[in-house]
């Protein structure tokens, strides 16, 4: 079943900016730039959407005979020619839910074929888990490109950021992007929630460490933790840990014997992969093999400029 394997809802934009001068003089409001984008996450097969519609949240079948190419985009929308005058002539448009809307605190998405076989089903929302920044704010959400697509529905999969309808998301990084997205910068607490050293979910948790962990900083059951193992130089085995490599904090590997104490150390950098919004997860080694020093702990310590 291709669709069922490989066709995701990739973006949802569903509280769009407010109108431009020139977009209210055309005669349009904000919801009429509302979309939602598909994406075929196969490598190597064409997907043929041909009957394939959304029944729940929106009303809308896209185009017979759509093909959807591997690694393909397009999008249904509430106003194609809304959505010419925002973002351009050439979008990748194949059907209108000019009759129905989406709903800006969340709601239930069918996506189907046929007599109604599902592909996509879930509930997309606007607070934890689900990421607050879209909030009123004219972002959209995305889908993380490596997530399962079983992981449709869970909302730590999802990232807010500036709507990119047709093409692949782009988050901006940085401590005040990665906090807007977390937290709805319009509300009047937003300073307070989102300060570095605030444990906004309460999960034992500064929102600074969640920044290097990767988790959640406004849903209590995403907690971060450093990822540990093992690895191999020179027919020495070494304890590692891996975090994300964050441009605007500071990070100070710790290590204890007997956690009696703890003192800075020096690691060595083993490795960096690039992750989907862009940063960095880098994994260190410890400088002493495994062994050497019976009850070696190793700790990170996270600080802002």
């Amino acid at each position: 079943q291709p669709l069922i394997d490989h066709l995701a809802i990739s973006e949802i934009m569903f509280d769009p900016a407010p109108v431009t001068p020139q977009e209210a003089l055309a005669g349009w409001t904000s919801a009429d730039f509302e979309y939602v984008e598909l994406e075929n996450r196969s490598s190597a097969l064409t997907l043929d959407l041909t009957d394939v519609g959304f029944t729940k949240g929106v009303d809308v079948t896209v185009a017979p005979g759509t093909m959807l190419a591997p690694g393909g985009r397009c999008l249904v929308v509430r106003s194609r020619a809304a959505m010419a005058l925002r973002h351009g002539a050439g979008l990748p448009v194949v059907g209108e839910f000019s009759n129905s809307r989406l709903d800006n605190k969340g709601e239930a998405l069918k996506l189907a074929y046929g007599g109604g076989v599902p592909v996509r089903e879930f509930s997309y929302g606007d607070e934890a888990p689900w990421p607050a920044g879209a909030a009123g704010t004219g972002r959209s959400i995305s889908f993380l490109p490596t997530a399962a697509m079983a992981s449709q529905g869970d909302g730590l999969q999802w990232r807010a950021g500036v709507g990119t309808p047709g093409a692949a998301a782009n988050w901006p990084t940085g401590w005040s992007a990665w906090a807007e997205s977390y937290f709805d910068p319009t509300r009047p607490d937003f300073a307070a929630l989102s300060a570095p050293d605030v444990d906004a979910d309460g999960d034992g948790q500064a929102n600074m460490v969640e920044y290097v962990l990767g988790s959640s900083p406004a849903f209590y059951a995403s907690m971060g933790a450093l990822e540990t193992g093992l690895t191999t130089e020179g027919g020495q085995t070494y304890l590692t840990i891996s975090y994300l490599l964050r441009p605007d904090v500071r990070t100070q590997p710790e290590a204890s014997t007997g956690l009696a104490g703890w003192a800075a150390t020096t690691l060595v950098e083993v490795s960096r992969v690039l992750q989907p919004d862009g940063i960095e997860r880098v994994t260190y080694r410890d400088s002493l093999p495994v062994g050497r020093e019976v009850g070696r702990f190793l700790r990170l310590r996270v600080t802002r400029p």
